[in-house]
């Protein structure tokens, strides 16, 4: 049987980059064969990406988490649009709401999100979400701005209804 990780955190885990290998080799004895490499940052991605690029079956997501809203990076924008041009780099994210941990102001994190859901559709990726404590943001912002490539929520506070209204 084989496993595709979705959403991996990669970086976050292991600095090291002999450690990121090491993993991603035990993933791979592990049955793993596809994972979805996912950064907080655009550092922590231009870090990862740069260890993982010609690692098969490694995909990246980038993008600015809601955890780094006061502090998107310079030309954050430029970055994003930039890196999803880069091999094996198929999706914005992770982005998103978080209103459990109070980053940033509310209106800065929806004009973050609405941001990269933007660039998504531009560049015809799908849009890894965290959704935490947000849920009615989320809707509100996704009827009217889902990219035509679609989204994946790996993270979401509510319960089987709510999953079942974002259908």
């Amino acid at each position: 049987m084989n496993f595709f990780d979705t959403h991996a955190h990669i970086g976050l885990i292991y600095d090291d980059p002999i450690e990121q290998l090491r993993v991603i080799q035990q993933a791979k004895q592990a049955g793993v064969t596809r994972i979805i490499s996912i950064n907080n940052s655009l550092m922590d991605f231009q870090k990862v990406y740069a260890t993982l690029k010609s690692v098969s079956g490694i995909y990246h997501a980038v993008g600015v988490a809601p955890s780094e809203v006061t502090n998107p990076g310079p030309d954050w924008i430029n970055t994003i649009e930039k890196s999803l041009s880069l091999p094996n780099v198929v999706a914005v994210g992770e982005t998103g709401l978080d209103y459990y941990k109070q980053f940033g102001d509310k209106r800065s994190q929806i004009e973050l999100f609405i941001t990269q859901l933007e660039i998504a559709q531009k560049y015809n990726k799908p849009v890894i979400i965290h959704n935490r404590d947000a849920g009615k943001d989320i809707y509100d912002v996704l009827t009217e701005r889902l990219p035509d490539a679609g989204a994946i929520f790996h993270c979401y506070s509510e319960d089987a209804a709510y999953a079942k209204k974002m259908s």
